[in-house]
Parts: C-alpha cells; structure tokens; sequence
C-alpha cells in the first residue's frame, strides 16, 4: 500500500487542517514517517566515516612533496590511489518524493538508467539548462530567514517534531559506472562525496551503503564490501554501479536556513581512495610557538587504523619537516609514533565505530619562519606509515604554518586583544558565499581561485566561510596565499529559531554536534584557520548553559579539540572568568554603527576583542562610510576589523521571457485595473486572473453604504499556502475582507476586523480543483453572512455599523491593499461587490445581473472586451535572476542576495576597489606639514618591512606632474607596525587660486606576487596610495570670467528669452522658456547643446539602502511652478535672469538665477530649500540637462575613474578621466536598477561629439556629475536593467550634494555628514561654457574663472571672520550675541570681488539690536544688498549652533527633535515636551566650541526620550557625559528610562565642550535628549581680572622684612585691597581697575630696607638642625664640635637685629665649611635627588642659554645615575660633583643692570687690598664694562662678554686670604667629595639662592 499511496497522500495532506495550531499541516499519517530524511531528528548519518582530516593518500613521498607544494598546479589524480567521480551521471528527476524511484528504506535498488538524462558532476539541479537558456528541472529560489518550501506548504516549525516537507521537494537520482583500478586490488576502497545537498542515500551496484546529511563537509564511505569481485575475489579492473537519490530538503534543512540561493544535488567533487589494510587514518598537527614567539614545538597526534589486517602487528609513523622551497629535511631526526594494532574488526559497521589507535610526536624547531597574512610562510610535513619491515605503505602530506592564536590582556581593566604571533590581528575582511551566475553554488577551482586571487589584489586579508564550511580548496589556497580564516559551521536556522527555538534543545544536540565535529576534523590542519564559528543566527536568547543547550556542547567540545584558536558565535557572546565558562573568546556583532562600536570598545567593562561578523552591508549600491570604521578599527586597541557582507553578489543567471501583460477596465466606473499574474480559462467562456488585480483608490469604488455590502466572487483554490489570502479586500483596519486566514478558516468582516468577524472552516471540497462560488453579505443591522456555492455556511449578528465600506483604500482583487504578501493562491473570476445585502434567492441569479445595475459598486467578469494586452519584446537573452524571480513569488526576499563588493561576473567596481584603499597597510598621513614635503608614513603590515616595495611620488598641480621622485632605501627602511616621518623636496611654485595642490604616493610590488591576477599581483603593480591634497595659501588670484563680448541680439517677449552672439567666429543661440524657467535650447557652432537644461533635479533611483522616495520629487522639473522671472540687461555684455517659484506638491521655494555673458558662458545658481513636509529623506540636490545623443564622448577633473559617493570615494583619485557614456552604463552591474555612475569632488565636466564640440559645466566649488542613457525615474521601481527603456538623449546630472550611500539595507544610515536636511537651504552655483576643443589643458584653462566674476561680493566678515552660512545669493543673515558674553560690539567688513566694486557706505552696530545694511555694486552694474540682523538672546541653544563634532549613533544626532520624535522627558514623573534641544542614540558625541565667547554655564535636563519607557537589563540605559578640552567636567552616572536629571555646569574659560552620551551595556533603545540644553552666563557684567592678578601674583611673594614699615604699610592696605578684589565675583569693573591702580602707586613708593639679607643663612641653619645626634655618630669628634660651633654661631647672628651682612656670609660661609666635613653614606642618593629636584626647580628662563645647555648633559646623567639601581657611592659621588660644578658655572641671562651691579661692586672695592697687577687690570675692565653700559647699541654677547671679563678681573684680585667661595670651587675641583657633606651642598644652593635673590632685587 505504501508504495501505491504517496501520490494520493501529498494532495490529501498539504490540505489537512489544525485549527487550533493556526497552520496547515502534514498528517502525521505520512507515507514518509520513520525515514531518516523525513522526520528522524537525532540521524544524521548511516555508516558514514567519522570526520578526519582532508588530504590525499599517496603511493611515493617525492611526489606526494612536490604535488602538495602549491594548491595552484596541485592534480590529486597524480596520486595512484585516487580517482575522480566527477563527470557526466545518468539523471533522472523527481519533482516530489512521491514520484521517486524506490523507497530508503529497502536495502537494495535495481534502477535502469536507460533514457536518463545525462547530468555534469559536480552541478546543481536547478542551474541545470535547456538549449534555449530556460531552467530545465526547476529554477532556485532565494529566501533569507524563512523556510523555502514555505512558498509551496506549510510545515510546523516544532523543534522537538519537526519533519522535512513534500511538496516540490525535488528528488534527484544519479547513477554512474566507474571501474576499479588494476593496483588496486587487495586495498580498501573509499568514495568521499565533499558537498551534497541536503540529504542523500548511497548505493553500490544495488546495495545500500549509507545516509549522510550534512551539505558542506565530506561524507565518506567504505565501499569495499560491496564491490564486485571477479572469481577470485578481486575487485581489480571490476566495474562497478554508484546510485545516489538526493533530497532538495530534509530534517537537516532545517540547519541550512542561510540567508542564500536555495539549490541542491552534487554540487562537489566526488572521488575513490584506497587505502592498504592498515592505514594512517588521521593526523593532528599543531605548531607550538614558546612565550617569545620565537621557537616551536611541533606536536603531531596520529591516528593508525586496521582495516583489513586479521593479525594485526607492529606499524610506525615517521614524520619528516620540510620548509615549502626545499626538499631538505629540517628535523635532525624525525618524529617516530609507534603502534601495536590488534586484529581488524570483523564487520562493517564495527570498522566505522574504530577510529584506530592515537600517538602523540614532537619536536623542537628553531625559530622557523611564521607565518603571518603578509608573509604566508608555509613548511610541509610528511608523514609515511610503514610495516615492521620498515615498508612504507601510505604517505600524506601536510602543509602547515607556524603561528600562535590567543587572546592577551592588554591594559589595567582586563580588555583583551586577538594576536598571532604576539602582534594585533586585523580582520580586513568579508563574508563569503560560494555562487557563480552559471554554476550556482557548484564553484571549482577556477572560481576560488579567481576569488582569492581578487581577495589578496584588493588587500583582503580574512574570510568568514558565511555560512557553511567551504570547498576544501579555499582553505589551501589561504593557507598559501596569506589569509585569515573564520570557519563557520553549517548552522543558520532564522526563523526555525525566533519560532520555535530549532535547533536549540536536546533533540538537535546530536545534529550540531556531527556538523560541528565534521568541520573542525577536516579543516583543523590549515594556518589559515584562526577562529572557529559554532553558526550562525541560529539562537536568540540566552539559554541556560547545560547539556541540553548544543551550542554549550559544541564550544567545549571545540575548546578541548583545539584551544588553540578562537571560538566565536555572534548570538552568544556570553563569557565568564574563564575559557572553560564561556561560549566564545572574542565578542562579534553585525551591522553595528561606527560610534556604537567606539561606546563598546571603549567600555572597560567589555573585556573580549571585538570584530564584526558581519558589517557594511554591500547590497546594490552601498558600502558608505567604511573608511569611518576603520579610523575606528585603527585607534583601539581591542578593536579589531571584521567582516563585510558580502563579497560576490549572489545571482543566477536566467533566461528573458517576453511576457504579456493585461489590463482590465469594468463597465460601471471605467477604471483601469492591472492584472498581477496572468489570466487563465474562467467559468463561463470568460477569463480568470491567476494571480491578483491592483485597482486604483477612487471615490466611486466606496460603497458608503447604509444598505448593507455584498462581495461575491467565484475562485479556484490551489491549497497548501499558509498566511493570510485575500479574495477581495480593503485591508484589516477599518476596510472589508473576504479571505482565508492565516489560521486556513473562510473570514469575512466590514468596517475593519475589530468588532469581530465571521469565521469558518474550510469546506471539505474547496479545494478540489472546481470553481467555487463565495458570498459574504453584511445586512443594514450589521449581521454577517456566508454563502458557498448558494448555500448558507455561517453567520454572525450585529458585528458592524452603518455607513458600510467608507475605507479610502483601493480595492483589492486577489490581494490586501493595505497588507502586502496576503495574496490569494488559485483563479478568481467574476467578482463583485455591491452597496446592498443580497438574499439566497439573488444570489443564486447574480449572474444574470447587469455590470451596471446600480447597485454596483465593482464588477468585473473579466470578459474579452474589457481586457487589454500589453506585450514586451525585450532584446536581452537573459539577466541575473534573484528572488521572486523564480518560482518562489510567496516567499522570497528580492535582490537581498545581492550584497557583494564584487560584482556577479567577479567583476571589481568601486565597491571594492574603496575597499582595497581602506585595508592598505601602508598608509601615508599629513600632520600639518605636507605643505612643506613632509608627511607620516606608518607600515601596518606584522612582518613585511616597507623596503619590500617601491614608493615613488609626485607632486602636481591640478593634473600635470611638476616634480616626481622616488624614496631611497633609508626613507623606506621602516619596519612592521611602525611608522616614520619622511620628507621629499617639492618644487618652488606659485599657487594659483582654484587650483589643486597634491602631493601622492605609490606603493609598488617590486615582483610578482603568486596570487597575481587580473587586477594586481605583478611587479610594479599599486598596492597602496595617497593623494594628499595640499592647502596652500595662494598667491595668485583666479581669473575672471571674460566680459569683453557682447551680444548680438538680445529679445524678450512674455513667454521667451532670446539671446545671439558669436565667440570666436562660432555663432551661439539660446533661448530661455520664461513659463518653465530652463533654457530650452541652446546652440553652438551649428550643433544643438541641450535640447533643455539645466532643470531642479532632486530624485534618484532607489538604491536598496535608501528609504521609500517620496512621489512628489520625481520628475523635479514638472513640478517646479514659476512664480516670477526677472530679467535685467547689464550693459550689452550681461544679461541676469531670476526665476523664482516653489516646488508642488511640497511647497519647497526655489530660485534659479542665470548670469548669461557675451562669450557664451551662463553662470547658473540653483537655489532651494527642501520643505520639511517632504516625506523620508532627501537623496539629491542638483540639476541634470537633456543632452542630444550626439555628445557621447565624457571627460571630467574629479574622483575616479570608477563610480564614488560621498561617504564611498577615499579610493577614488582626483584626476582628469576621459570616457563615454556607453562606458559608464557599462559599468553598472548592480542586479537591480537603482542610482548609479556618480563621480565626487568634481571641479568640471565636459561632454563633446566626436569633432570636439560641447559644452562644459565647471563648479564654483566641487560637485557631483553623471551621465548616462537611463532616467532615474525609469529605473525606480523595476526589478532588471533590461526592463528600463533607454531614453532617447543623454542625462547629464551636476549635483551639488547626493545623499551617503550607508549601509541600511541591513544595518545604519548614511553617517550625519553624509546626510540632506530638510529645511536647510542649499544653493549651488557652476559655469556653462560651450566649447570646440576636448583638449585638456584648454578645458582647464577655460575652467579656472571666478563664477562669481560679475557678482560685487566675495565674503562678509563679522570680527575678521566668514559670517556663518554665507553665499553670494543669500541676502539675509542674523547674528547672536550671548548677553553679558561680550565686552565688545561687532565689526562688520566686505570682502569685493575685484577692485572696481564700488561698496556704499554703511554703519557698524552702535548698540543692539541693529541692523546693518550693505549695498554694492560690481563693474557689470549688479547691485546686490545683504541685511545682516545682530541681536542678543539670554541663552544660546547648542541646538543652534554649529557643531565641530557630530557623530550618531543608531540614528543621527538631531537638533530639537529625538529622531523623529520630540524632545521629551520624564520630569517627576510626568511626560514633558521641549522646544529646544539635541536629540541622540548612544554612543554619540556632539561638539561645540565655545573658545573666547564668555560662556560661563551650560544649561539643561537630560534623560532617556520619554518615547523609550522600557526598563529592562541593557535597554534604555545611558550616562550622559560632558567633556571639556580633554577633561570631564560631568558625569550623570546611570540613567535609565522615566528619570531625568538638571543640570548646571560651569564651562568658564573652556573652549571646546564635547557632549558624550555612552553607552552603559548594549545599545538597545539609547534614546537620550539633552532637553533646552543652552549655555548662559551668570554674569550681568563681563569683567577682566586678568591684570590685577598677574600683578597680584608677582607682588604677594615679597618679604615685610626687606622694605622699610612705612611703604609696608602702604603696599601691604593695596595689596589686600587687590586679593579682596579678586576673591569678590561682583566686583566691577571700575573696582578691578581701581585696585590695580592703587597696587601700582604703592609698589612705586616700596623702600628697601637697608639691611643684611640672612635668607640663605636661615636655610642653612633649618637645614642643619635636621642634623640628629644619629647622623653624627660616625663623624669625629673635632668635626663634631666645629659644626655645632658654627651652627651656634649662625643662630646667634640669626638673631641679632643689627648684624651686617659681612657677619651674615662669614657665618653662612663658616657653616657651610664645617658640613662639608659631614660624610656621605656609602651608596646612599638622597643627596644627588634633592640636587636633580632642586636643579629642576631653577627657571630656564634666568640663565644663560649656553650655561643652561652646558648644565643639560650634567643633569641628564645624573638622573641616569639615580634611575640605575647597581650605582655605587663613588659613582654617585663624582656625578654628584660633576653636577655641583655644571650648577656652578650656571650664569644668569646677562644684562646691563647686572653689569652695573659688578661695576658697583668693583667700585667699591679698596685698592689698597690688593695687589696693583690685579687692581689695575680690574680697573680696565671697569672701564670697558662701563662703555658698554653707557653703548645703547650694545648687543647680547657684548654684554655677556663684558659681564664674564669684569667677574674675571674681580675673581683675579689677589688678596692675603682667599674668598671662602673660591675656597669651596677649589676644594671641588679638588675632587674632595668624599668628605663632603649633604648639608654642605644645600649651602652651596642656599648660596645660589642670595646671588638668585639679589639678581631678582636687580632687575626688579
């Protein structure tokens, strides 16, 4: 029965009904119940080989060695124990498993494959073609996160019963003869199949041999007992039959719900191995690098089996290392493991349980080469099992690397960092999907190869194998080539996860585990592989960490298996002290903005390294602000790269079908619907619309019925699909619906669902095939009724209320206008909806009622005569499919495949090539001196030392190269992870006004590079660049536009502007509609230039991560309505034109002005400010002209040569490019239509025929320019490029600003910058030029011409500087004054345009509010006025301000709005709304600088937006930070959701304020606002105390005892007068003033008193009586006694009010004798740190800048003593003395009241003391010094001199006993330091100190 059933049983089940589960479900009487594809959760596989290690087996080392050197030219076939499988198998196909050829459960099959067709393996089914293009089984169909097959059933997601679906769940048999080699006869032989998809069965000439699941890793088979044998038993040269029956969808799909193209089959290589009867089964290599990363120990763990050996015995494993260049052995001995193996088992399945016998092997390696991503160095191990006769009997080999993979702690909060090889690891990476347009997922080695190769051209460095265990060749060629890896498991359960927690319990344990094991066993042998991926979006919530969790299972397993890599699972990032307690080691995100990423990094609570798994996401055109990550990925530390999704776009390519399509228009109201679908055979000779009907919303499809409501239409149900199917419709909320819902009941309501609705189930037969006929009738009291086939099935009463059907919407036939996906799956015919309740006996003869009765509302019986047929006749054969392309309409996710920065083709554009210049890792930086040659270079590579390339550079100007050089080996020589500066001589120019300046580097392969290839990889290839603009200053002033011509004619009518001239001998015509406001033709040397143009363009085709456009900004240019034109003549040279009006439908003002010349240029300026009604955001702001076909021919000075956005163009070069249109069409691949082509930074474009002819636009400043053959308009909407019509001219864009491209699709908006405002005014202005040449250096020079030429003003200044906003069209502007924040009113000036501009007289501001008004007038008489309003405010709003910082979060940081939300707080509880503020998502940074403005508080009340009320763990929860030039000056602390907070911080005297709202945990609902956030000043007076303290500072320090008690008396009153001053914040300005006044009349009038300065003797002696009777003990006892003496002596003239200063030096002088007999502790420092302290204290600024730098070398090492702790006391001693001396020959800055003071000095001295040699010599350099005081022109080293020479001489008079002073110097010089004690030394500065005292007593 089982066998003739299943046909019968499919349809009966897909149609069996649970109502209470909501879904339609299979019976669980399936024909299919038991089978291990079908419903058996916990098998995985039958008699499958456990996982192992891929390699090949070979028969001899040498050429296992050389064949395993390179995966590109490695052959497997060049092993005598391998052959291919792949090639052409018999095929025969099955739609469902009903139709299969036998069932699993037999054990044995006898298919004939005769008539088969024939397949290629490895392929996927549904690539397979016909002839004609057309896919020949079934097409893929593309879903991300739901089920396939929920496109044609519904299964229950039940994790703990889940079973595999039937219904187009295609069977694919495959069948093959294959014979067994001659030498392999005696041998065990193997089929390994690397990739089927999704489960399948094996065979073996009719036998059973096993079941695998599993799609992404191998599934090996011993297929030795099942071969045939000859009479011998000799499998050798027997032929052999191989049958496999594979499933498209199986229990294990539940685990390949990857956001992928959905195919299946053998889609890999299939092969035979042999093995001997005792084999090397499997092997794990680690190489060990020590502590220092220097060393290895190489560890080998080997696994030896018996397969067939019924004795058993002695077997060896020796392994050999090999470097990958030579064949020399490294390891002096090799490594030996030694087995005893007992007999083979005796059966098959005991052999697969027998994983043989495991020896561990190792040794030592001496620093062998690592292998990094910048250097893949790359060693081979060989490994050969031999008998006990030492006959080798297998041979493997082993490419591995040496490197080291951990996480290191790397500063005091316990943040960690991923390293390899003790260096940050940085993933520059992406995500990676096998596809090929062709090939579907069935990719071979050409297509990884390409992949790679394009990977390593472009400076990627990591794959993550998104989302499955990739061909094995991905991961040799990366082990080769240099490139991290993340290995993912084969685990994505989406939305089996969110719905029923698959695969998260017990039951699928089993499951993850085998696809976990089956991962790591294979691939844990490559470099390559750095971290290990447990899945992906496979978990949603956290479950408890226990045996029933797999994931928990698999991450220990994992960590046991190998700890020596990384484990990582995005949706588990749960981690504890521990390894053994945590799920991953380094925590990953996806689509993360950049500051939210700076919140998490920065967070010190977050310990792990993080990365993103998946960010930047790449669909159609995107990849915005990637630059803006990697600033970030490059600043922290623990910061570490990622992976963007995705790499190549996934599509198929498919063939074009012409298709027709229909309109319908019914007889009572004329409207015109659209069929969706197509139209079939109806009831009655008629047609049926399979599909849907879209109508219009009119007033006359409303019922607004107070008579009740029928809807009545005849269907024909397919069945199986589950959700919501609408019959007719006008949506849930409010309209009325006849439906099936989604739990499979007939429902019917009116006037929305709310009130309750009428449900029943579905009658038995609905679904049989017939046409049914359904009326659902609402009466006038409101009571529901239902009617099938005429007969009444269910009512309900008094559910609505009249008016019936007053719902705006349009009517939906087949579908939900208001709900999109709930369309009806079957034929609809002859509907109608009426404004009465029929009865039964009406609606028996509703046929025969009129289409026109009056009670009609809607009727359509889709006769011939209201069908019309639109028929399409494309030309293009096929395009690149993705989903709802093909036969999965339901259930798909459009063009959300399409994600790659390569193109499908493999292809590069600017996607990635942008990529490539952000991943460099060599980088060129300018810190403020390129201008002078100088810039940053830093070598980001971890091993490559730049002298490994060439650098070259150049400097231009605009595109012309003046000077080029390249570094030299010195400049070069920079190592891994440094940098350096380097300087290059740039040539003498003069800078020219609207010119460019750049300075840029290439850095050059030197050789070829083995993973060279289309793009890069070959000697002298760029791999990495910098153009760095240079700002110069210019000197020369850009030219003026030429006014010398004049017009021919120039006429003007109501309606037009006429104007002629002739340039050069070319006559130029235009014409100028003044209705539109454009210029409506324009001709030039006989050629017409632009048919129109330029027009307001501000909308652009769709890109997939732009929001919904809004209508009203299509076709710009109909909707701008012209309110007035202006024209006015200036002269016969100028004519200006003013056109202004609005935009309809949003109201937007707009002005577009014309200066049009007597050359023929015109001087464009587009203004417009954006309405705020205009929904969503804005895209463009620019203008685009209609250009004849003829001016293909485009050339531009920009960024390039390939297509860059705003936030998308640091690759992309400043440069002139040359192209055509065609070209730039070309390069859009984008897999739908959407905006495309666009260039950067561009100063002209110029668009030419053949013979030269054009014309160029050249921007006043940069903008953006495109051209192309497409309308954006034509593009939006439609799903391929050969569906858009080509427009009959050429669209040529100028923009002045298009939105960022971000990255929404899936993850943040454009950043803030990149951004349009809505509300903001934007006005751009540029130059038509007609020209006749394309000559470049004559468009240059034609483009150089100030815009503005004709214009009066150039700038406005406010105190110097630009008024804020300003442009030459804007002619209003106002200026805030903070009151109480100036002292100064504002001054007002006018920068012209040239010196001929006459400027009328106007009055600066003499209080405020004023006004100033300025009136000038250029040479070309235009007069033009600018009102400037200044007033002052009590507060400034930073909402108001410009902001010098502006980083988002989650959504951009907003002003007075949060989002789109209102500022609005908790405040005590109670919801307030706010005017003013900023409204955030943490992480966010605003700045404001507030330098010089006198801002003395900053004012507010912050909080989480009350719009965010959730106060979950991590949900609303922020702290709000203020931080002022580098310091926080607050901190809120915790704030979460309901609280608020006032603040009030003091800012005075800061400059730049930053307001930080972080993050605290996750960055789920940070919806913060800083509310009425504004900065005040408490003050009513602005008052400077600088003065009065500068003064007050300088005079608080001096000494009563020095001056006389009447002028203290007088100095000390002011002197607290002043401190009072200060310390009173009221004080005014007038009491400040006074205070310094009198402050200064009493320092004027301070007398000094005439008496001894004892300050260096009171130091003295405070220092000396620190002296103990301890320290004394070793010192003798005359010594002793003398110190005590001469301390007592100091004391007492201390004391004595009269002593004289003579009294004073002999007892500082005596004193300081006696502790310089003190000794020095042995070893001890003390002495030589206070020196170094005291040293350090002394102001540079006193001394001598040679004595000084003279001290410096003394000083530094002497702080090099102190910092050595084995210094000995002598060592200590003489750089003690050392120091002493260089502090001696310190000098005071010399200067001339010096110089008198020794003049003084020496004048006083009595010459009879001394001998008349000396005095006389004295007495000349008194002379001398004395002409120098009396020289006004004396210099600096004059004075010097003179100073040194006169202290010479005076130090030379020779007297009976010597100056205690050169006493001390001689004893010094002496070296008598050993007696010399630490108190001695302190006279000697004490000492220091008078001479310091009396210099400042000098000077003062």
């Amino acid at each position: 029965m089982k066998k003739i059933m299943p046909s019968i049983l499919v349809s009966a089940m897909t149609v069996s009904c649970l109502a209470a589960s909501g879904q339609i479900l299979v019976s669980a009487a399936s024909p299919y119940e038991g089978e291990a594809w079908y419903d058996e959760l916990e098998i995985v596989e039958e008699n499958r080989e456990y996982a192992r290690s891929n390699f090949i087996p070979y028969h001899d080392a040498k050429v296992g060695m050389d064949n395993e050197k390179s995966t590109l030219s490695k052959d497997p076939s060049k092993s005598n124990y391998y052959s291919s499988l792949n090639g052409e198998w018999d095929f025969k196909f099955a739609q469902n498993p009903a139709d299969r050829l036998t069932d699993p459960d037999d054990d044995t099959i006898n298919w004939s494959s005769e008539g088969w067709d024939k397949i290629n393996v490895p392929s996927n089914i549904q690539t397979i073609r016909n002839e004609d293009g057309s896919f020949k089984y079934e097409p893929p169909i593309y879903s991300n996160t739901r089920y396939p097959w929920q496109n044609f059933e519904s299964v229950e997601l039940n994790a703990s019963n889940a079973h595999a679906p039937t219904v187009n769940n295609s069977v694919g048999h495959y069948q093959r003869k294959f014979k067994i080699s001659d030498n392999w006869d005696g041998r065990q032989v193997f089929v390994s199949f690397q990739g089927v998809e999704s489960a399948f069965y094996l065979y073996v000439n009719g036998q059973k041999v096993g079941y695998g699941e599993d799609s992404y890793t191998a599934d090996d088979y011993n297929i030795t007992p099942y071969l045939n044998t000859n009479a011998d038993g000799s499998i050798a040269g027997q032929e052999n039959t191989i049958s496999l029956q594979v499933y498209r969808w199986s229990t294990g799909s539940y685990l390949e719900n990857q956001d992928f193209i959905r195919m299946s089959g053998i889609f890999r290589d299939v092969y035979l191995y042999s093995k001997d009867t005792v084999e090397l089964r499997d092997f794990f290599i680690k190489p060990e690098l020590d502590e220092n990363n220097q060393d290895a120990t190489l560890t080998i763990d080997a696994s030896v089996r018996n397969l067939a050996n019924a004795a058993g015995g002695n077997y060896t494993v020796e392994a050999q290392l090999y470097s990958n260049e030579s064949d020399e052995a490294i390891l002096a001995n090799p490594i030996k493991m030694e087995y005893n193996l007992d007999p083979a088992k005796e059966t098959l399945e005991e052999l697969i349980d027998d994983l043989g016998v495991e020896k561990t092997g190792e040794a030592r390696v001496i620093n062998p080469k690592k292998w990094f991503a910048d250097s893949p160095n790359l060693y081979r191990v060989v490994l050969q099992l031999k008998d006990s006769n030492g006959e080798v009997i297998e041979t493997a080999v082993q490419r591995i690397g040496f490197r080291k993979i951990e996480n290191v702690v790397i500063n005091d909060s316990g943040q960690q960092q991923m390293q390899i090889n003790g260096e940050k690891i940085m993933f520059r990476g992406t995500n990676r999907h096998e596809t090929s347009l062709d090939k579907g997922r069935a990719i071979g080695k050409e297509e990884i190869v390409t992949d790679l190769r394009m990977m390593k051209e472009h400076n990627v460095n990591a794959i993550r194998t998104s989302h499955y265990p990739n061909n094995v060749l991905t991961y040799e060629l990366a082990d080769e080539f240099g490139i991290y890896i993340c290995d993912e498991a084969n685990i994505e359960t989406h939305v089996g996860a969110t719905s029923s927690n698959l695969p998260n319990t017990g039951v699928w344990n089993n499951a993850v585990m085998s696809r976990t094991k089956n991962m790591v066993e294979r691939d844990k042998n490559h470099a390559s592989i750095v971290i290990w991926s447990l899945g992906n979006e496979a978990t949603y919530t956290n479950y408890a960490l226990t045996d029933d969790f797999p994931f928990w299972n698999s991450t220990r397993w994992i960590l046991q298996r190998d700890p020596s890599r990384i484990r990582k699972y995005e949706r588990q990032n749960r981690y504890g002290a521990t390894r053994e307690e945590s799920m991953v080691d380094i925590y990953s995100s996806q689509y993360w903005g950049v500051s939210s990423i700076v919140g998490h990094v920065t967070n010190k609570g977050n310990k792990l390294p993080y990365i993103q798994s998946e960010y930047a996401h790449s669909m159609g055109n995107a990849l915005g602000n990637l630059k803006e990550y990697w600033d970030v990925f490059r600043t922290y530390d623990n910061a570490q790269g990622g992976f963007i999704w995705d790499w190549v776009d996934q599509s198929v390519e498919t063939k074009v079908i012409n298709t027709e399509s229909y309109m319908i228009t019914d007889a009572k109201t004329n409207t015109v619907g659209t069929v969706v679908g197509s139209l079939t055979e109806g009831r009655n000779g008629t047609k049926a619309v399979n599909g849907y009907v879209t109508l219009p919303a009119k007033t006359e499809l409303t019922a607004n019925s107070s008579t009740g409501l029928t809807l009545d239409a005849w269907v024909k149900y397919n069945g199986g699909a589950s959700g919501d199917q609408a019959i007719l419709s006008k949506g849930d909320s409010g309209g009325y619906n006849l439906k099936i819902d989604r739990n499979g009941k007939l429902e019917f309501f009116v006037n929305g669902w709310s009130a309750g609705t009428l449900t029943t189930e579905l009658p038995t037969d609905f679904s049989d095939g017939n046409w049914k006929h359904l009326t659902a009738t609402c009466d006038t009291s409101g009571n529901y009724k239902l009617y099938y086939n005429g007969e009444l099935i269910a009512e309900l009463a008094n559910k609505a209320t009249a008016p019936f059907d007053t719902n705006s919407l349009s009517i939906g036939v087949g579908y939900d206008p208001e709900n999109s996906g709930r369309s009806w799956n079957g034929a609809i015919d002859s509907v109608k909806v009426l404004n009465k309740a029929l009865t039964a006996e009406e609606i028996t003869a509703l046929d025969s009622m009129s289409e026109t009765d009056e009670s009609v509302v809607y009727a359509m019986d889709f006769a011939n005569d209201k069908i019309s047929t639109i028929g399409t006749n494309y030309e293009d054969e096929s395009y690149w499919g993705y989903g709802g392309d093909w036969n999965d309409q339901r259930v798909n996710d459009g063009n959300f495949c399409a994600n790659g920065i390569v193109n499908a083709d493999r292809t590069a554009g600017g996607k990635v090539k942008d990529a490539k210049k952000i991943f460099q890792e060599i980088n060129f930086y300018n810190d403020g001196k390129a201008t002078d040659g100088t810039v940053r270079i830093v070598n980001e590579f971890l091993n490559t030392n730049l002298n490994n390339y060439n650098v070259s550079w150049r400097f231009k100007e605009n595109n012309k190269v003046l000077k080029e050089g390249i570094l030299t080996d010195e400049q070069k020589n920079l190592a891994p992870l440094s940098e350096k500066e380097i300087t290059v001589e740039l040539p003498d120019v003069q800078k020219t006004e609207g010119k460019d300046y750049f300075l840029e580097f290439d850095v050059t392969l030197k050789e070829d590079q083995i993973w060279a290839g289309d793009y890069s990889g070959h000697a002298g290839d760029t791999i990495a660049y910098e153009q760095i603009n240079l700002a110069y200053v210019t000197t020369i002033t850009q030219p003026a536009i030429d006014g010398d011509n004049e017009f021919n004619k120039v006429e003007e009518t109501d309606e037009v502007l006429n104007i002629t001239g002739n340039v050069n001998g070319n006559d130029f015509a235009l014409s100028l509609d003044k209705t539109t406001g454009y210029i409506s033709d324009y001709t030039f040397a006989g050629k017409t230039l632009m048919n129109e143009g330029p027009t307001p363009n501000y909308f652009r085709a769709k890109i997939d991560n732009d929001p919904a456009d809004d209508p009203n900004l299509a076709n710009t240019k109909d909707r701008f309505n012209v309110s007035d034109v202006k024209v006015t003549k200036n002269n016969n040279n100028l004519v200006q034109v003013e056109v202004t009006g609005t935009l309809e439908g949003n109201n937007s003002p707009n002005t577009i002005s014309y200066q049009i010349y007597g050359n023929g240029e015109v001087v464009v300026t587009n203004t417009v400010t954006p309405s705020t009604t205009i929904t969503n955001n804005l895209t463009r702001i620019g203008m685009k002209f209609n250009v004849p076909t003829e001016f293909s021919n485009y050339k531009y000075y920009g960024r390039g040569p390939f297509e860059n956005y705003s936030d998308r163009n640091t690759a992309a070069l400043i440069d002139v490019y040359e192209t055509t249109v065609d070209a730039i069409d070309g390069e859009n691949k984008y897999v739908k239509p959407q905006e495309n082509g666009n260039r950067t930074d561009v100063r002209w474009a110029a668009v030419t025929n053949d013979a030269g002819i054009g014309f160029m636009v050249a921007a006043q400043e940069d903008m953006n320019s495109s051209v192309s053959r497409y309308e954006d308009e034509d593009m939006n909407g439609k799903r391929h490029m050969y569906q858009v019509p080509k427009s009959d001219h050429i669209v040529f864009n100028v923009d002045q600003v298009q939105r960022g491209l971000g990255g929404a699709a899936c993850g943040p908006a454009p950043l803030d910058q990149y951004t349009l405002k809505k509300g903001q005014t934007y006005s751009h202005t540029f130059r038509i030029v007609p020209i006749n040449t394309n000559d470049t250096d004559t468009l240059m020079e034609k483009s150089n011409k100030n815009t503005q030429s004709s214009l009066p003003v150039k700038s406005i200044l406010v105190n110097g500087e630009e008024i804020s906003g300003f442009e030459v069209n804007k002619d209003s502007y106002e200026f805030k004054l903070l009151k109480g924040s100036y002292d100064k009113l504002p001054v007002v000036s006018v920068v012209t345009t040239d010196n001929k501009v006459v400027v009328e007289e106007f009055e600066q501001p003499d209080s405020l509010p004023a006004v100033v008004v300025i009136k000038a007038t250029s040479s070309y008489g235009i007069t033009k006025t600018y009102t400037i309003t200044f007033r002052e405010v009590d507060e400034m709003y930073v909402s108001d301000m410009d902001w010098t910082l502006d980083e988002g979060g989650y959504f951009a940081n907003s002003r007075d709005v949060c989002d789109a939300n209102p500022i609005s707080l908790y405040v005590d509880g109670v919801v307030t709304n706010f005017a003013k503020g900023v409204g955030v998502h943490a992480p966010s940074r605003v700045g404001v600088n507030i330098a010089g403005k006198g801002y003395t508080n900053l004012k507010g009340i912050i909080g989480i937006n009350s719009n965010q009320t959730s106060t979950a763990e991590n949900r609303a929860d922020v702290i709000f930070k203020v931080i002022a030039d580098g310091e926080e000056i607050y901190n809120s602390g915790q704030m979460k959701a309901l609280q608020s907070k006032e603040i009030d911080i003091d800012v005075t005297g800061k400059e730049n304020i930053i307001l930080n709202v972080d993050t605290n945990g996750a960055d789920y609902n940070d919806h913060a606002s800083w509310a009425e956030l504004r900065f005040a000043v408490e003050s009513t007076e602005v008052v400077d105390k600088t003065g009065l303290q500068e003064k007050y500072d300088e005079y608080v320090v001096y000494n009563e005892n020095d001056y006389t008690p009447e002028s203290w008396t007088i100095f000390k009153a002011a002197l607290d007068n002043a401190e009072a001053v200060l310390a009173n914040e009221q004080a005014t300005q007038q009491q400040i003033d006074d205070a310094l006044k009198a402050l200064n009349d009493a320092i004027n009038v301070l007398v000094i008193k005439e008496q001894a300065n004892k300050l260096a003797l009171q130091i003295a002696v405070e220092v000396a009586d620190k002296v103990t009777d301890k320290d004394l003990e070793n010192v003798v006892p005359a010594v002793v006694n003398e110190f005590k003496a001469a301390l007592a002596n100091a004391k007492a003239v201390l004391d004595d009010a009269n002593a004289t200063q003579e009294q004073a030096d002999t007892a500082f002088d005596r004193l300081a004798n006696a502790m310089h007999m003190l000794e020095f502790f042995k070893g001890n420092k003390t002495d030589l740190d206070k020196l170094v302290t005291q040293i350090e204290s002394l102001n540079r600024a006193d001394y001598s800048e040679v004595s000084w730098n003279a001290m410096l070398p003394v000083l530094d090492e002497a702080k090099d003593v102190l910092a050595n702790e084995n210094a000995m006391q002598e060592e200590v001693n003489e750089t003690y003395t050392e120091l002493i001396k260089a502090f001696l020959e310190l000098r005071l800055k010399p200067n001339k009241d010096l110089l008198q003071e020794l003049i003084n000095k020496a004048n006083g001295l009595n010459a009879a003391d001394y001998t008349a040699k000396s005095w006389q010599a004295l007495q000349k350099e008194v002379e001398k010094a004395s002409k120098v005081v009396a020289d006004p022109k004396a210099d600096y080293e004059t004075v010097e001199k003179a100073i040194e020479s006169l202290k010479g001489s005076i130090e030379a008079l020779e007297e009976k006993t010597p100056e205690v002073l050169d006493g001390k110097e001689n004893a010094i010089k002496t070296g008598d330091s050993n007696n010399m004690s630490q108190l001695g030394v302190v006279m000697l500065l004490a000492g220091a100190a008078v001479v310091t005292l009396r210099r400042k007593k000098i000077e003062e």
